[in-house]
């Protein structure tokens, strides 16, 4: 009975207003029943009661009833110990409403609370000033978005489509009654096959956002994606999220923003076609020339032989020529099918430098006939995932044009070396040299740098070496020669970089 008497007499009333008479806040001190036994001048000011209205008037006459159970549950916490810093409201004895910043403290001895105290500031004009601002920033943020030219969409945090502008129902048709209300992923004008494109979206910019990161990933920056109209036309959209934020910095909204993209992708679309139809054209007129040379020489020589007379044609020298010319034809459809085909069917590991020497053997007497050496240098290098038989094709056409390129013969320069992850293949000839203009132009199909031949060596062996994810890089000089190189990834632990 001594311990609570005293505890008692050192929180009795005489001893708060030597705490907190003058103090600027308005203070309360409540019991563990919620009864105030004590108040300073500041409360009873603020709440419009006397200090003997307030003593012993239990807080639930004062709490608004929207805040009651939000008060209760921050009281709970400060009986159990914690304390605890929160914003309400309260009632005044004129039935005003007062805003407040609350700060709930318990009062312990000996470690147990005996009752709490109560910190309050007014802070209802601070309230009005930011509700202001926000009312404010709202309509600039409206008014922005119902007169911008492009279609936009404003969602809150729930993803609910709050506004939709008229230059979104101008361009979709969609009616802002069919659209305000709706989750964004029930707007109609998504087709239903993009709804899941626009919920990864969606949720990607908002994990971005909540992780700081929006800004540096500029894959998550746009959408490119289809919107239809309320009669089923659809348009090309670029589409972006972009985060709305409050006065405290606070995300409180999205904008999608939607731009009409689709007389673009008409545009594109026709340049497409007409490239299409430019390189069907140039093929066409390559394959009648390269196969109309032969066959007007076979047509010539079945015509003599059909009308000669015995003894007067050499049947065996007509023989060679066209056996020769119908050569000529299946080069050209090998390669032609070659270049039809879309990927690797049957890559190996394969010894680079043993598949280079293969090469070099099958062109010596090309070589011989050309009066050319080839000087072969190279290092140890891993293996590396391949088709064999392409890449030999590849490499053929490069050292054969090496080769003819030197017309008066000499040294060519082959080398194989390793670069990091990457090894390089280099061959270098002394020969004519090929003009800039004329370096643009090679690897496009029936350019060709020699008199005769069909210009797709060099195209079939840009698109080899791209398939096996490589690259060719060519330098020239007229008259001093050109340096091919040819640069190709090197595997690692056995797996395949092709696919």
């Amino acid at each position: 009975m001594k311990n609570i008497e005293d505890k008692n007499k050192v929180f009795a009333p005489n001893n708060y207003g030597f705490l907190f008479k003058h103090h600027h806040d308005a203070i309360c001190v409540m019991n563990l029943d919620g009864y105030i036994v004590y108040s300073n001048l500041v409360a009873s000011e603020l709440f419009k009661y006397s200090d003997d209205e307030l003593l012993n008037l239990h807080y639930d006459k004062l709490i608004s009833s929207e805040e009651f159970e939000t008060f209760n549950y921050y009281l709970g916490k400060v009986v159990e110990g914690e304390t605890h810093e929160f914003e309400s409201v309260v009632n005044d004895k004129k039935g005003g409403n007062v805003e407040l910043q609350v700060i709930m403290v318990p009062n312990e001895i000996e470690g147990q609370i005996v009752n709490i105290s109560l910190y309050m500031k007014d802070i209802t004009e601070q309230r009005k000033v930011k509700l202001e601002l926000e009312l404010v920033h709202k309509d600039l943020c409206e008014s922005f978005i119902e007169n911008n030219r492009d279609p936009i969409l404003l969602l809150d945090l729930n993803a609910t489509i709050v506004l939709a502008n008229s230059a979104f129902s101008r361009l979709l048709g969609w009616r802002k009654e069919n659209l305000e209300g709706f989750h964004i992923l029930r707007c109609p004008s998504i087709p239903p096959h993009l709804v899941e494109q626009m919920r990864d979206y969606y949720h990607h910019v908002v994990t971005s956002q909540s992780n700081s990161d929006l800004t540096s990933n500029s894959e998550l920056s746009t959408l490119e994606t289809i919107r239809v109209t309320n009669e089923e036309k659809a348009y090309h959209m670029m589409l972006s999220i972009t985060p709305i934020n409050d006065q405290c910095g606070k995300v409180c909204n999205w904008a999608v923003h939607l731009r009409d993209i689709t007389v673009q992708k008409e545009a594109e679309k026709s340049l497409l076609r007409a490239e299409k139809l430019l390189a069907i054209g140039q093929i066409a007129a390559g394959v009648a020339h390269e196969i109309r040379n032969p066959l007007q020489s076979l047509k010539g020589l079945t015509q003599l032989i059909s009308t000669s007379r015995d003894g007067v044609v050499d049947y065996d020298l007509c023989l060679n020529v066209m056996i020769g010319d119908l050569k000529q034809i299946e080069t050209f459809v090998d390669e032609f099918a070659l270049l039809g085909r879309t990927q690797l069917e049957s890559y190996k590991m394969k010894d680079m430098t043993r598949l280079l020497q293969d090469v070099i053997q099958s062109l010596k007497t090309h070589t011989i006939v050309n009066d050319v050496h080839i000087e072969f240098e190279y290092d140890e290098v891993p293996s590396i995932w391949c088709e064999e038989m392409l890449l030999k094709q590849a490499f053929f056409n490069v050292i054969q044009n090496g080769i003819e390129a030197m017309e008066t013969g000499g040294t060519l320069y082959i080398g194989i070396k390793c670069y990091g992850d990457r090894l390089e293949v280099n061959v270098i000839d002394h020969g004519v040299g090929i003009s800039k203009e004329r370096i643009q132009k090679l690897g496009e199909p029936f350019y060709s740098n020699k008199e005769k031949g069909f210009g797709l060596g060099l195209m079939l062996t840009y698109k080899i070496i791209d398939q096996h994810h490589g690259k060719v890089t060519i330098q020239s000089e007229v008259g001093l020669g050109t340096h091919v190189s040819i640069s190709l990834p090197i595997s690692s632990e056995g797996c395949p970089l092709l696919g």
